[in-house]
């Protein structure tokens, strides 16, 4: 992500998009960033893109919107590479940033958290401290914070 294409237009696209939570600017989002000089086909293609996921839109804006939203992505992403299993080379790992997202969400509702691997519930198990981190990171770019006690009563386990 190149920081000139943070203009004054785009940041406010991005605000508005993710404090409404509706991504249906994108479009008008890929004009913004064409201004401001961006020629990254792929990111523009995904932003014009009338299928695109509400899940992706969601992870554009963020990436787009500030340094600490994008950090938050990369954050979750890495994240699911972390606890994926080793996989080919050529193959995406068993968590994207969609699926992290979804098991966010299922913990944040739910107060249970399932993974396919024993890293994604091993590394709630080490202490709440990364339960805090994971949170933090999955609150910024959702939008949606997590009350204390749903983080403290946390319930995990590996459907593996």
């Amino acid at each position: 992500m190149n920081p000139t294409w943070r203009t004054e237009t785009v940041v406010a696209l991005c605000r508005r998009m993710l404090d409404l939570r509706d991504f249906s600017a994108m479009p008008i989002l890929a004009d913004a960033l064409q201004e401001a000089g961006c020629t990254d086909e792929v990111l523009l293609a995904q932003c014009q893109d009338p299928k695109l996921e509400r899940v992706e839109a969601e992870r554009l804006a963020n990436l787009l919107f500030s340094d600490e939203t994008a950090s938050a992505v990369a954050w979750l992403e890495e994240f699911g590479v972390d606890i994926s299993y080793e996989t080919e080379d050529d193959e995406p790992p068993m968590y994207d940033y969609a699926s992290v997202v979804a098991v966010g969400q299922e913990g944040a509702t739910s107060g249970e958290m399932f993974f396919g691997t024993d890293a994604g519930a091993d590394f709630f198990r080490e202490g709440e401290e990364n339960t805090r981190e994971f949170f933090r990171n999955w609150s910024l770019v959702t939008g949606r914070p997590v009350p204390e006690e749903v983080k403290a009563n946390l319930a995990v386990g590996c459907a593996c």
